[in-house]
Order: structure tokens, then C-alpha cells, then sequence
């Protein structure tokens, strides 16, 4: 059996030390980021669950390979360190994996 190769993907994007402050009552910097990214040919989705915390205002999540090309739809939201609760979700848009 082949071994599928995974492909990282950076979601990087600048953020200040204040921009992680958030609207919603209950965010706090220890908030660990989560997304779902959904590849619509294939309808297989992926969900992602941490490590990065809000404060450090980037990720990188690690894709199937075989994405590569292909255009995504990313979904982000917030989990309490303890993940007891979370904040609604955002659509980040489409993406092409790199």
C-alpha cells in the first residue's frame, strides 16, 4: 500500500500584538485556532484543531498531497484552551493549495 504525502499550506498573514483582541466577549490570546478545508472535487474535508494559539496571528495546516492545485474552501474559528466552547465560524474564502 502506497503512503500518502501530505503538503503543508501556510495561512500566514501579518497580525499585530492588538489585532488578536477580538469583538466577542469571551476571546482571549490562549484561544487555539482551528479550520475546516473542504476540497469540493473530491468532497473530503479536513479539520484541524490547534496548536496555534490566536495570539500568534498565523498558522501553516498540513493538506493531502494529492490537493495540490486544487482550489479549497476554508472555514477558521476559535476554540478555549480547554475546549469547552468555540466561537461561530468564518469563511476564509477559496484557496488554491500550493
Amino acid at each position: 500500500m502506497a503512503r500518502k504525502r501530505s503538503r503543508a499550506v501556510s495561512l500566514k498573514r501579518p497580525c499585530s500584538p492588538v489585532e488578536y483582541i477580538s469583538t466577542q466577549a469571551e476571546a482571549a490570546a490562549t484561544d487555539l485556532f482551528s479550520a475546516v478545508v473542504y476540497e469540493e472535487s473530491s468532497g473530503v474535508f479536513t479539520v484541524s484543531e490547534g496548536p496555534a494559539l490566536r495570539s500568534e496571528g498565523s498558522t501553516s495546516l498540513t493538506l493531502p498531497a494529492e490537493w495540490q492545485g486544487q482550489k479549497v474552501h476554508v472555514y477558521a474559528f476559535f476554540q478555549t484552551s480547554d475546549q469547552d466552547s468555540a466561537s461561530t465560524s468564518q469563511y476564509l474564502g477559496e484557496m488554491t493549495v500550493l
